[in-house]
């Protein structure tokens, strides 16, 4: 679910490179970090990137209920991306997502930001990116752009052709996870 409880509609993702982050507001590196991924998004989403974000408390630094996480983060740094509810990225409770990218590329989340997963346009788990560099991530989701590109005319029309591994995922078990508890 969105942050709005809303579903989200992960089918429309298929096209598209994506950079799974999980975020907190309250961090002493929020304000590198937003800034940051907004630039990113702002700089390729043209090209088909797609930031999904992630906020969770699970390093302690996501107080903010979801109403105030997306007001704040919408008016200090002008996020356009989507957000998500707030989940757990480890343990028993951990959301589905990233139970699967951690399935993929395994791991435990250590620190709000610094996992970054990539998915490539057939939303393939590619990388895990444990790296608070920015030159580094956006350097690697160039290298997954430009190959998105080069196959674009793949995307161009609805030819009904059949969706990868992560169809199942990025459906039913997506709609119907609500929002992890506190």
């Amino acid at each position: 679910m969105d942050i709005d409880g809303n579903d989200f509609d992960f089918f429309a993702l298929r096209g598209k490179v994506c950079l799974i982050v999980n975020v907190a507001s309250d961090s002493c590196s929020s304000d590198s970090n937003y800034t940051k991924l907004v630039e990113m998004y702002r700089n390729y989403r043209h090209q088909g990137l797609e930031i999904l974000a992630f906020p969770t408390n699970q390093c302690g630094n996501e107080s903010r209920s979801e109403h105030e996480i997306k007001g704040h983060v919408q008016t200090r740094y002008g996020v356009e991306f989507p957000l998500f509810s707030k989940i757990e990225v480890n343990g028993d409770d951990t959301h589905p997502i990233y139970r699967w990218l951690k399935d993929c590329l395994p791991g435990n989340i250590m620190r709000d930001f610094g996992s970054k997963f990539t998915l490539n346009y057939q939303r393939i788990p590619m990388e895990r990116l444990e790296t608070w560099d920015w030159d580094v991530v956006s350097s690697r989701l160039s290298i997954y752009l430009t190959e998105l590109n080069s196959y674009a005319y793949l995307f161009t029309d609805d030819d009904g052709a059949t969706g990868t591994e992560a169809d199942d995922l990025f459906g039913e078990t997506v709609r119907n996870a609500g929002p992890a508890a506190d």
